[in-house]
């Protein structure tokens, strides 16, 4: 199995992963490019299959059932920055906000009022995400990212409504070229925005969207 180098990392909502990495990218004769199909639909399953020629072999690199939650394959983000574009969501490493079960990864919204209280979203409550711990530690200081105190003090600022998650795979695998295939259940709602995303791992050209994605 040959690796290439790897600038790419995936940011994953739900579903079922794999990776699959082509031997040799380019073929000799014809020097074409494949192109990496992902699948998701909001109510339904889809699958996708694909032939390719003895000389175009692949081999699998990465992948998940979600038999459990691999914190060795899976980072989760530890942000209060909301997507770095003031957001209402905030994202946690929380077994409320992300759990497995039956071979399925379920990533789900909760309320802080719930466990902040109501009034101390708005004035004068507060969270800190430093913990000490690499897993728990706060992964983006933006937007008061790190560190949040609701109301005047902060300029008004609230706490972030909603508790999410957001996992990603830039410190244990990332992939140039091959096929990727992602079995996944998306919600459809207001104000919902589930993703799966493939992103630069070097941001060699600009923060998003300057790399690509």
């Amino acid at each position: 199995m040959k690796l290439y180098t790897a600038p790419v990392f995936l940011l994953f909502s739900s579903g079922i992963l794999c990776f699959e990495l082509n031997k040799e990218f380019y073929q000799k004769k014809s020097h074409r490019r494949l192109r990496t199909p992902i699948h998701a639909a909001s109510a339904n399953l889809t699958s996708h299959n694909e032939s390719m020629d003895d000389d175009n072999k692949q081999c699998l690199v990465f992948e998940d059932h979600f038999n459990t939650l691999n914190f060795k394959n899976w980072q989760h983000e530890i942000t209060l920055s909301g997507g770095g574009n003031w957001e209402f969501q905030y994202y946690t490493n929380n077994r409320s906000n992300t759990f497995v079960d039956d071979g399925i990864l379920y990533i789900k919204p909760t309320l802080t009022s719930e466990t902040l209280g109501e009034n101390a979203v708005k004035e004068g409550g507060r969270i800190a995400l430093y913990s000490g711990a690499p897993s728990e530690d706060c992964t983006d200081h933006s937007n008061f990212g790190c560190e949040r105190t609701a109301g005047a003090v902060s300029g008004g600022v609230y706490i972030n409504p909603i508790q999410s998650a957001r996992l990603r795979t830039i410190n244990s695998m990332s992939t140039r070229y091959g096929k990727v295939e992602v079995r996944a259940k998306l919600p459809k709602g207001d104000w919902l925005w589930p993703a799966i995303w493939m992103l630069p791992k070097d941001s060699a050209y600009g923060t998003w969207p300057a790399s690509g994605k």
